[in-house]
């Protein structure tokens, strides 16, 4: 070794984890902006392909810091991410979608933050859709919230308003997890899903987890990030949200609970079959049709027998 001794790579900062499935274009543009973003903090990008036939895993071939694990089978979003976080060896862990447009101020604000405030766990910039409005991005737990879409509508404008007026982070009590940067502490044993999940409610799950052990969550209302939605959802997604839904209300707050969703769920789904079935006569479109055939599917595969 001509007296010269071995260095060890300095252990990255942070690691993205980014799900891909069936959405090249969007985790190309993601992987560019990676190589050209001068992060000022060490990183490495963890890429989890669920069984994409587009060409997404192959276009992560010869990029730098980045590694690839490729599934045979779409394990959901959930056992995804846990299989990228088995991989890390970061402080902070950032877990995201491909349909994200990321800036570099806003990940520099999210590490600054988070190295200042040792009780901070999780945190996120704003999220916002292309045009510019923002996305309900949070979490409000408690039951009235469970059971109300009433007050949910209300906590979020309100929030939205707060949000777009402060100049200091907000402690929510929860992230959506669409975007989460988090303390690797908080994935003691290589995971961070319930892998239960499949897909949606997985972040439900999480953040109601982590609110209910002290976890701070915060909001950093200085930036923001964009978010397209969408891109890669499930084609059966109706019967998977509500699913997952249900599977949410047991584990979390028990059976009595996720009876009275589902009772709930159940008359509001045929209401608004009945509303569009209405409007297809008054009024018909292809949207009103689309809305209709949406319900009655439901209220046929999901709200079809007394059972749940």
């Amino acid at each position: 070794m001509n007296g010269q001794k071995k260095t060890k790579a300095a252990i990255p900062k942070v690691s993205f984890i980014i799900v891909s499935y069936n959405t090249k274009r969007l985790l190309t543009d993601l992987l560019d902006f990676f190589a050209r973003a001068p992060l000022p903090f060490g990183h490495t990008v963890i890429v989890v392909d669920n069984a994409s036939h587009d060409g997404s895993a192959e276009c992560t071939a010869g990029r730098k810091n980045v590694t690839i694990i490729k599934n045979p089978e779409n394990l959901g979003y959930a056992k995804a991410v846990n299989q990228g976080i088995k991989l890390a060896k970061s402080k902070y862990i950032c877990v995201m979608n491909t349909d994200l447009i990321l800036n570099e101020a806003a990940l520099q604000e999210c590490f600054d933050f988070m190295e200042a405030d040792a009780d901070a766990g999780v945190c996120s910039p704003v999220v916002r859709w292309p045009n510019g409005g923002m996305q309900g991005f949070f979490f409000k737990f408690g039951l009235p919230f469970f059971y109300s879409d009433i007050l949910n509508r209300y906590y979020s404008s309100y929030m939205k308003k707060k949000i777009k007026h402060s100049s200091k982070p907000l402690e929510v009590d929860g992230l959506m997890g669409g975007f989460l940067f988090l303390r690797s502490s908080l994935c003691p044993d290589g995971k961070l899903f319930d892998e239960d999940f499949f897909f949606y409610f997985e972040d439900t799950d999480l953040a109601y987890r982590l609110s209910k052990s002290g976890v701070r969550s915060f909001i950093l209302p200085g930036q923001s990030i964009i978010h397209l939605g969408g891109q890669s959802s499930p084609k059966n997604k109706g019967i998977l949200f509500y699913r997952h839904k249900y599977l949410f209300y047991e584990k979390d707050l028990g059976p009595a609970h996720r009876r009275l969703i589902y009772l709930a769920d159940s008359i509001k789904v045929r209401q608004k079959m009945l509303k569009y079935l209405l409007l297809r006569f008054l009024f018909p479109s292809e949207r009103v049709s689309r809305k209709y055939k949406f319900y009655r599917e439901m209220a046929r595969t999901v709200f079809g027998s007394a059972s749940s």
